[in-house]
């Protein structure tokens, strides 16, 4: 894993040539309506990288994206780990965990435009709101999951990876997921979940 994390820093900081300019805003970090995804594998950069446990990043820095694949449906959307914004790992106008960031600030800003198109992008930041006032729902999601007891199950997985059999499943389970992102050839599976009050029951396996 520390082998991964090296040469992905390598990627990330040696061979990219673009940085904000010193009159950058730092929008990325800061504007809360441009989502920063976080992987389990970025847990662990962070994690490394800050000193700080993976468990502790879960609860201080992590929160619950809920975004909406349609406006018009709203109830419906992709769950996702996501940095909170502000993000509380900026310092001024230098990230204190640069070597270790997320892949999407990595890419960014092209994440963005990979994500939304650049017409969108540019509205939600001359605007400072979204067509549909997503957040709300978010705040939601968490609190459902939070009393579905789904938020405490989640941690315990994550401090997992606090330890070095947690580390050696999370290689184990990338190696699986690569194997299968490879030969899946474009299509991807995702489980729905139906909430049931506070509790999540999947419902139908979709392509």
């Amino acid at each position: 894993m520390l082998h991964y994390l090296a040469e992905r820093s390598m990627l990330f900081n040696q061979w990219s040539t673009f940085s904000c300019p010193d009159s950058c805003g730092r929008m990325g970090c800061r504007e809360p309506n441009l989502h920063v995804s976080v992987s389990l594998v970025d847990l662990v950069a962070l994690s490394l990288i800050s000193g700080q446990r993976a468990a502790e990043l879960f609860r201080r820095e992590i929160k619950i994206g809920f975004d909406p694949i349609h406006e018009n449906q709203p109830w419906i959307a992709g769950v996702s780990l996501e940095l909170k914004k502000p993000c509380h790992l900026l310092r001024g106008k230098e990230c204190s965990a640069y070597p270790g960031r997320p892949i999407a600030c990595a890419l960014f800003p092209e994440y963005c435009f990979i994500v939304e198109p650049p017409e969108l992008i540019l509205q939600i930041l001359e605007s400072g709101r979204t067509p549909f006032p997503h957040h709300r729902l978010e705040k939601i999601i968490s609190q459902r999951l939070g009393e579905g007891g789904h938020l405490d199950g989640w941690e315990a997985r994550i401090r997992k990876l606090d330890q070095a059999e947690g580390l050696e499943g999370l290689i184990k389970m990338k190696r699986w997921t690569d194997q299968i992102a490879m030969a899946s050839d474009g299509f991807s599976l995702s489980i729905v979940y139906q909430f049931d009050k506070n509790r999540l029951h999947p419902i139908c396996l979709c392509k």
